[in-house]
């Protein structure tokens, strides 16, 4: 097992580290326990010391002889952020396959040095990789935004590595971290990793398809009146003129709305077995709002349609809520839909106010949230492509991780980027590159990718329906788990609650709710030898379980394969 030892230096930030090492290996799926002595050390157990001075070699083996051991040198204003002046400074870059982002008060090009003999195995971290997840996880905009374009958000130009938005640093701390766990365990003997995989099956990712429904009317006798002034001053561009009146002639002729595009997202998801999550408001209060009735007889249909065929139906809350407690009538208007009471959210214009949004959202017990976005472009906003816990400065909460129960699954990428103004967007072949280079990096890192393709853009953007053609069977054709925004949320929690004790050579789970599917795997001169009586499938160093009860016990055998013939 993993033992975390803080130094006791670091009390006063203890609330923040605990949070931190709690993302780190609820994300990927590793036995932890914090001790407050090495004396608690046992003898399979990794140390993962974090402290302000590092410990020289020979005290390294006091610590840990015959152990793995890391250190990670801790830099108190990545944990306490208003404290962190000359930011630019910092910024500094790690090499791993590609140049990744971090903060560093000093070079740290490569990354971790590793010092190992037969005695030790030992790992120092050259950045402080704890105090740069945190950073990152929390609303550093909080300490250092010196203007808000939006009352809810920095600009985009302040962000502190907004020249690499299609990167997701945050995933590539983790994956370094754990590259370096599996260095030392398939290299000191008996020693093994024990790892919930993240995805069920052990995909290389996880998708997620989302629409946003916000608007349904392109053209009513009030829009094409006021168009008239903008179609006069764009009087030079011919093909905008044509297209726009065309476009205006069939909704006099015919009274259908251009914007509802249900059927042509239905026809490309069916083609393929997609389900995806659509995010239906309940309220108009301003501009920025709907413009269509929940209740109308035509939404009802529509929706009721949609939860016939599988997908999710999810609340756009309105531009109002993110700062007013008036969530619990808009998420039961989606309750009458859905007859679920686990519904999730995502905010009209993505407006959050961290001090403010975060505590209506989980007092009104959303599943979770998908507001957090890069405004003006696509890409991972803070590096994060992991489902997380948003974390609470409230000092009185203590629901095991000092974060909200409920998880934000940030957006990572919306086709209402490629509008650039009313006659111009990106042109396809650009946002096929972007599409890639997203899939890509996540793969690396087994991340999460939330997409947005908003039913009115599929007229908006020209190639709309031909670049979502060509995502899904880019997702088809690859190992990626493929689910609904909520079964994303249901699954990352219930993994989280799945308890595991290591005994000698046995592995004892407890399942607390029903799983469909999850996957384990072994790291080490160990494998598995069998499950009991559990529906499960053993091949080489993972274990599969399906349909696990809720409330089940199951005890997994292992041996040393480097000391045994035959594994079976």
């Amino acid at each position: 097992m993993i033992a975390v030892y803080i130094d006791s230096a670091l009390v006063r930030v203890k609330r923040e580290i605990q949070y931190t090492f709690d993302f780190i290996f609820h994300t990927l799926g590793y036995e932890y326990k914090y001790i407050s002595q090495i004396e608690q050390l046992l003898d399979n157990d990794i140390l993962v010391y974090y402290g302000l001075i590092e410990p020289n070699s020979k005290e390294a083996f006091i610590l840990a002889m015959h152990k793995i051991m890391f250190f990670i040198p801790c830099e108190l204003q990545l944990l306490e952020p208003g404290t962190l002046e000359e930011l630019e400074d910092w910024k500094k870059e790690i090499k791993l396959d590609k140049q990744i982002p971090v903060l560093c008060s000093r070079d740290c090009e490569i990354p971790v040095v590793y010092l190992r003999d037969e005695n030790l195995f030992y790992g120092s971290f050259k950045f402080d990789l704890v105090g740069n997840t945190f950073f990152n996880l929390i609303n550093y905009e909080l300490f250092f935004s010196k203007n808000r374009e939006r009352i809810h958000s920095i600009p985009d130009s302040e962000l502190i590595f907004e020249s690499t938005p299609l990167i997701p640093y945050v995933n590539y701390y983790l994956w370094l971290f754990e590259q370096c766990l599996k260095d030392a365990v398939l290299e000191k003997p008996n020693f093994y990793l024990f790892k919930k995989e993240l995805w069920p099956l052990a995909e290389n990712g996880a998708i997620a398809l989302s629409h946003n429904v916000h608007r349904l009317q392109k053209w009513n006798a009030g829009k094409i009146f006021r168009s008239l002034y903008k179609d006069i001053l764009l009087f030079y561009d011919i093909k905008y003129q044509i297209k726009n009146l065309i476009s205006k002639l069939k909704f006099i002729a015919t009274n259908i709305e251009e914007y509802w595009n249900f059927d042509i997202i239905n026809r490309l998801e069916n083609n393929l077995n997609f389900k995806s999550t659509y995010f239906f408001g309940t309220e108009s209060e301003n501009k920025e709002d709907i413009d269509y009735q929940i209740y109308n007889n035509e939404i009802y249909t529509e929706i009721s349609n949609l939860l016939e065929m599988g997908h999710e139906i999810a609340l756009l809350a309105s531009s109002r809520s993110y700062k007013n407690d008036i969530y619990k009538r808009q998420k039961s208007q989606i309750n009458q839909f859905t007859l679920k009471d686990k519904i999730g959210t995502r905010q009209t214009g993505y407006y959050f106010d961290p001090k403010i949004t975060e505590e209506l959202l989980s007092k009104n017990h959303f599943t979770y949230d998908s507001s957090k976005a890069i405004l003006s472009k696509n890409g991972f906003r803070s590096g994060i492509g992991f489902p997380y816990h948003l974390y609470s400065f409230a000092k009185n909460k203590s629901n095991g991780f000092f974060g909200f129960k409920n998880l934000e699954l940030p957006l990572v990428f919306s086709d209402d980027h490629f509008i650039l103004s009313k006659t111009k967007n990106v042109s396809l072949n650009n946002a096929k590159e972007m599409i890639k280079a997203i899939l890509n990096s996540t793969q690396v890192t087994n991340g999460l990718i939330t997409f947005n393709f908003s039913v009115s853009n599929f007229t908006d953007v020209d190639y709309d329906e031909n670049l979502y053609s060509d995502l899904l069977q880019q997702i088809s054709n690859q190992n990626w788990f493929n689910a609904t925004y909520l079964e994303i949320a249901d699954w990352w929690l219930k993994r989280e609650k799945i308890e595991v004790t290591e005994k000698g050579n046995r592995l004892h789970l407890y399942f607390p709710e029903a799983v469909k599917s999850i996957t384990f795997s072994l790291l080490g001169e160990y494998g598995f030898v069998d499950a009991g009586k559990a529906e499960c499938v053993i091949s080489d160093s993972k274990i599969n379980f399906k349909n696990v009860k809720a409330d089940t016990k199951i005890t997994i055998k292992l041996q040393n394969t480097e000391n045994t013939f035959k594994f079976i």
